[in-house]
C-alpha cells in the first residue's frame, strides 16, 4: 500500500493578539493583522469579490510589537517583536528579504520612507530614532535630533503625505514635533495636565494619527479617555471632543480617507464604533457592531463590488463567507444612522479585546466578515508542539511548549491554569498524554 503525500489545500487564520496597539495595517488591496507570532496578509480576490487569507508571515519567536506597510512598495511590511529582532517581508513573495537585530532594546513603533523608500525607522521607548536602509546591510543610523527626551516614547508616526514629518507621542500626555528643515520641537503640545501643570506618567498617548489629507493636523488619544485634534504648525489643541460617558474609554482610532474631515474610534468596554467629523465636538453615529470591546481598527481603501449578494465563495474558512456573516450584524448595529446622515463608504478592519477579526462596511451598516470570538492562551511564547483536550472537561486544554514547558489552559478563566516549569525545568516539551487530569 502506498500512502498519498499530503498537501495544502487551504489557510486558515487565528484571531489577532490583545497586546499591542499597532498591528493592523492596510494598503490597496490587502490588509494584515498580528496573532502573537504570525503576520495574516489578507488580499481582494477581484473574480470572487472579497478578500481572500494571502499567506501567513511566521518567522518571529516572540510576540510581534508593531508592524507598518511601505507606502510606497505594496509588496514590503516591516514588523518588529520583543526578541528586539525587525523584518522586512515581501508579500508576493511570501518570504523575508531583511532581518534586523536591534541592540538597543525593543522597536515600539515603525515608520517608512526617511531618507528613502527603502529607509525604515524604528523606536525605542527611550529614543533615539533610529534609520535603517534594508538594502545596505545592518548599518543603523541614529537621527542626531530625535533624541534625549524627557519622557519616555509611546509611538511616532510619519506623515503620510511627507514622510519627514513625524510627531512622536509620550508617557506623559505630551507630543514631539520633527519637521523637515527645522528643530525638533521637544514635548510642545501638552494635553493632559494636573493641578500644578505638570504632566503625569499615567496620561500617556495611546493613539496618533495624521490627517491623511492635510499636512497640518492630527488626531490624539491621551489615556483612553481624552481626544484631540492638534495642530502641528501652531502646536496648539484645536478642538477637544466630547465622549458621551465619563465611563467609556477609547481604544482605536482611525481617519476615513474618503471622506474629509472624518474619523472613527473604537470603545474599549464594548463593540461600539462611533463616526466623528472634526467640525463638531459630538460623534455624529455610533453602531454596536460586537459584544466584545475593541484592540485595534484601521480603515481599508480597497473598493468590493457592490452587487456582493449574488457572489458565490469558496474554500472555506480560507475566503470570507459574507452572505452568512452579514446576517449576525443585524441584531448588534442597533444604533445606526438614527439621525439619517449620510455614511461615508469606508471598509474598518476591527480587532477586538477577545481575539475576533472583522471587516466592517459603514455604508451598509454590516459585516464584509466577521470571525467571532477567539480563545487565546496568554502567556506563552514559544512553539507549541502538542495539543489536547481534556476528555473530561471540553473547557480544558494540555499544551506542551519550547518555552513553558508543559501548561493546562482554561477557556471559561481565558489564563493558564497549571504550569509545569519545575518539573520539566523549562525545557523543551515536544509531546504530552492527556490522563483524566480534572478529579
Amino acid at each position: 500500500m502506498t500512502m498519498n503525500a499530503a498537501r495544502q489545500i487551504g489557510l486558515i487564520a487565528a484571531g489577532s493578539q490583545p497586546w499591542n496597539p499597532d498591528i493592523c495595517a492596510a494598503n490597496g488591496d490587502r490588509f494584515a493583522y498580528c496573532a502573537t507570532l504570525s503576520i495574516y496578509i489578507y488580499e481582494m480576490d477581484r473574480r470572487a469579490n472579497n478578500f481572500c487569507l494571502h499567506s501567513i508571515m511566521a518567522e518571529h519567536k516572540k510576540t510581534i510589537t508593531t508592524i507598518s506597510w511601505s507606502p510606497h512598495n505594496g509588496n514590503l511590511i516591516a514588523s518588529a517583536s520583543i526578541a528586539n529582532k525587525i523584518i522586512i517581508w515581501n508579500v508576493a513573495e511570501e518570504n523575508s528579504v531583511a532581518q534586523l537585530d536591534v541592540t538597543t532594546g525593543t522597536p515600539l513603533s515603525l515608520g517608512w520612507g526617511l531618507p528613502d523608500k527603502n529607509s525604515v525607522m524604528f523606536i525605542c521607548s527611550h529614543g533615539p530614532l533610529y534609520v535603517w536602509t534594508f538594502t545596505c546591510g545592518q548599518s543603523v543610523v541614529a537621527h542626531k535630533d530625535v533624541q534625549s527626551f524627557s519622557a519616555e516614547i509611546c509611538q511616532f508616526r510619519c506623515h503620510p503625505m511627507d514622510p519627514g514629518k513625524i510627531a512622536i507621542g509620550h508617557v506623559n500626555g505630551s507630543i514631539s514635533f520633527l519637521c523637515p528643515g527645522q528643530r525638533i520641537l521637544k514635548h510642545s503640545v501638552r494635553i493632559v495636565t494636573e493641578d500644578d501643570g505638570e504632566l503625569s506618567d499615567g496620561c500617556q498617548i495611546t493613539c496618533l494619527e495624521w490627517d491623511p489629507l492635510g499636512v497640518d493636523y492630527l488626531l490624539c488619544v491621551v489615556a483612553y479617555e481624552c481626544i484631540v485634534l492638534v495642530d502641528s504648525s501652531s502646536t496648539k489643541i484645536v478642538t477637544k471632543f466630547q465622549l458621551p460617558s465619563v465611563a467609556i474609554s477609547v481604544r482605536s482610532l482611525s481617519w476615513i480617507s474618503s471622506a474629509p474631515g472624518m474619523f472613527i474610534t473604537g470603545d474599549a468596554n464594548s463593540g461600539v464604533l462611533r463616526l466623528w467629523n472634526v467640525s463638531k465636538a459630538t460623534a455624529v453615529e455610533s453602531f454596536r457592531i460586537n459584544k466584545t470591546g475593541f484592540h485595534s481598527t484601521y480603515v481599508v481603501t480597497a473598493e468590493m463590488s457592490r452587487d456582493v449578494s449574488k457572489t458565490s465563495y469558496a474554500h472555506g474558512d480560507q475566503c470570507c463567507q459574507t452572505d452568512r456573516l452579514w446576517s449576525t450584524s443585524a441584531t448588534l448595529s442597533d444604533a445606526a444612522s438614527s439621525k439619517g446622515s449620510v455614511l461615508p463608504v469606508a471598509k474598518i478592519l476591527c480587532l477586538f479585546a477577545d481575539g475576533a477579526v472583522g471587516l466592517y462596511d459603514m455604508r451598509r451598516k454590516r459585516w464584509a466578515f466577521l470571525r467571532e470570538k477567539v480563545y487565546t492562551s496568554a502567556g506563552n511564547e514559544g512553539i507549541i508542539y502538542s495539543l489536547s483536550w481534556s476528555p473530561v472537561e471540553s473547557h480544558l486544554i494540555a499544551a506542551s511548549t519550547s518555552r513553558n514547558g508543559a501548561f493546562i489552559w482554561d477557556m471559561k478563566k481565558g489564563k493558564i491554569t497549571s504550569l509545569f516549569q519545575e518539573v520539566f525545568c523549562q525545557c523543551t516539551v515536544y509531546s504530552r498524554l492527556t490522563h483524566n487530569f480534572c478529579n
